[in-house]
């Protein structure tokens, strides 16, 4: 069958005997207005599709395609036709879709589902997609025979995605600089929202985050114990510990308190992570420096993991001098003990003062802290993974 007609005219398909108006908020503007149950993914009523349409709001909002949204509609809420079955989309609408969409999806950690694979849909014949034997350019159903003459342009058409716009849940109210890089543009005055909602699996649904920051909580409060108990067993005879011991008392310190910093924010919950709210009133990530408490928050993590780094730098050192060079405990402290310290508390300020200047501070709402490039991979490479590789590195390479 082939029509050169808009899906939304009158005149398309007569309808059957079950078609119903569309109620779906997000398919309330489609071509068409008259949908039937059950469509392909066996979905009864437009209210049970509507609550499985959710969880791909976030891709319709940030307009990744200009596919996206005719492409899911005609899945959950399928035009009806004077067929007994629903019409699936053509292949070529959900390339569009998934073209424009998948590079979101892999940024969240989420594949294209399998139940739009693209291979599954009829490439032409009876289905839904673009009329691309109209001029208007709109939106069709029935056979695209001109399909393939535009393929190519089609697709091309889909990797150039559109200007993302920041949804109006995720718009923040703030006057500080806020931005998400999403599929490598930048939304600026953005940021993700906090709440566990359940219909949104992009940001983890309440059991999973609930995992999480049991984990999290759980690993935190170990570490905050055997970190002070090391302390303690220094503190009981300090004088009789020179380096290299002396280097572990200060990394045991450096430990405690970043582990503090993780149950602190355990307890706290998301007061500072998610300080933030939207014109929407949602509440969303703190970014910068826009909560003091957060900034607070996040140096004192930052400054401390960085001072572990360094300490544990010296502990192996002084191994090295020790173990390979022969030197004896006192002379290792008599000549090192001053550059040490000066090494492990002077660095750890100067990268604190580059975080701030670079606004490379964000809330982790799984953690319920702040810290660095949670929500900027560049800052988290430059400031987190890069000093961390070193330290290791130099550290197995003595």
């Amino acid at each position: 069958m082939r029509s050169g007609k808009k899906a939304g005219s009158k005149e398309s398909l007569k309808p059957n005997d079950k078609c119903e108006k569309i109620t779906m908020k997000m398919c309330s503007d489609i071509p068409y207005n008259t949908t039937f149950y059950p469509n392909t993914l066996k979905h009864q009523s437009q209210t049970e599709a509507e609550m499985d349409l959710k969880q791909f709001e976030m891709l319709v909002n940030v307009k990744c395609s200009p596919d996206v949204k005719f492409f899911l509609c005609t899945i959950y809420a399928p035009v009806c036709t004077q067929m007994d079955y629903a019409l699936p989309p053509c292949q070529h609408l959900c390339l569009s879709a998934k073209n424009g969409c998948e590079s979101l999806m892999l940024k969240f950690g989420f594949k294209w589902p399998e139940m739009f694979n693209c291979n599954k849909f009829p490439e032409s014949g009876m289905c839904v997609g673009e009329n691309r034997t109209s001029t208007s350019g709109g939106h069709g159903y029935g056979s695209s025979g001109a399909k393939k003459k535009g393929s190519k342009s089609s697709t091309k058409d889909a990797n150039q995605l559109p200007e993302l716009e920041c949804p109006h849940t995720m718009k923040i109210l703030s006057k500080n600089r806020y931005h998400l890089l999403i599929a490598n543009r930048s939304i600026e005055q953005c940021s993700l929202p906090c709440g566990d909602d359940n219909n949104v699996p992009v940001f983890f649904d309440d059991k999973t985050r609930n995992l999480l920051r049991f984990w999290t909580g759980l690993a935190a409060v170990l570490s905050c114990i055997t970190s002070g108990l090391t302390l303690l067993t220094f503190l009981v005879d300090l004088k009789r510990f020179e380096f290299p011991e002396r280097s572990i008392l200060y990394l045991s310190f450096c430990t405690f308190i970043v582990s503090g910093v993780y149950v602190y924010g355990m307890i706290h919950e998301n007061g500072y992570s998610c300080a933030s709210s939207s014109v929407a009133k949602v509440s969303l990530v703190t970014q910068a420096m826009d909560n003091p408490g957060c900034t607070l928050v996040a140096v004192i993590h930052y400054y401390f993991s960085i001072s572990m780094y360094i300490w544990w730098l010296s502990l192996t050192f002084s191994w090295f001098l020790v173990t390979t060079l022969k030197w004896g405990e006192a002379p290792v402290g008599f000549v090192f003990s001053s550059y040490f310290h000066i090494f492990a508390w002077g660095l750890p300020l100067v990268m604190v003062i580059l975080v701030l200047v670079f606004h490379a501070i964000d809330g982790d709402m799984f953690a319920s802290i702040c810290s660095i490039g949670n929500l900027q991979p560049q800052f988290l490479f430059q400031f987190v993974v890069i000093p961390e590789a070193i330290a290791l590195g130099k550290s197995f390479k003595k």
